[in-house]
């Protein structure tokens, strides 16, 4: 009878710590998944910043380049062009370019 009480005890003392290890592991899952949503919150909001940071830096480099292409057009390859109609229809047609 001593020895099965010995085991009763020993039972409910297994469960108990079982049981407190489950407490501690949801616990321990609940602060991960906490720190996690936390980090990914804070990876956006800096991912936001930095795009409206470099969203303007990369449109004012592409009227860069654009402004460079137009440069380099008029004033180093357009007056070698020739043309049937001479430079009124040089004109035109880089006119037309412009507008496209």
């Amino acid at each position: 009878l001593e020895m099965a009480s010995h085991r009763d005890e020993d039972t409910k003392e297994h469960a108990k710590n079982v049981g407190v290890f489950r407490l501690a592991c949801r616990r321990a899952m609940r602060d991960v998944v906490r720190m996690l949503d936390n980090s990914i919150d804070s990876g956006v909001a800096i991912f936001g910043v930095v795009m409206k940071i470099l969203g303007p830096c990369l449109v004012g480099l592409a009227h860069a380049l654009i402004g460079f292409c137009a440069y380099t057009y008029f004033w180093h390859a357009m007056p070698f062009i020739e043309m049937p109609g001479g430079l009124p229809v040089v004109y035109a047609v880089s006119s037309s370019g412009v507008f496209l």
